[in-house]
C-alpha cells in the first residue's frame, strides 16, 4: 500500500504542472493511460518486485487522475 501512496503523492504533485503545460483533457488522457499501463503490468506481474513497480505507476495515474479531474 505504501508505494501505491508514494505514487500517488508524484502524480499529484506533477499533474498541476502538465494541467497548465498541456490542457486538463490531455493530462486526464495521458494520466488514464498511465493507470491502464500499471495496470496490464500488475496483472502480468511474476515477481513481487515487478508488482511493487506496477503499483507505483498505478499510483501516479491515480494521484494525477484524483488531483486533475476535480479542477
Amino acid at each position: 500500500i505504501g508505494v501505491n501512496c508514494a505514487g500517488s503523492a508524484i502524480g499529484a504533485l506533477a499533474s498541476s504542472w502538465f494541467a497548465d503545460k498541456y490542457s486538463r483533457k490531455a493530462t486526464i488522457q495521458g494520466a488514464a493511460i498511465v493507470l491502464s499501463i500499471g495496470a496490464a503490468i500488475c496483472a502480468g506481474s511474476v515477481n513481487l518486485s515487478m508488482f511493487l513497480v506496477a503499483r507505483l505507476i498505478n499510483g501516479v495515474g491515480i494521484g494525477a487522475l484524483v488531483t486533475v479531474i476535480p479542477m
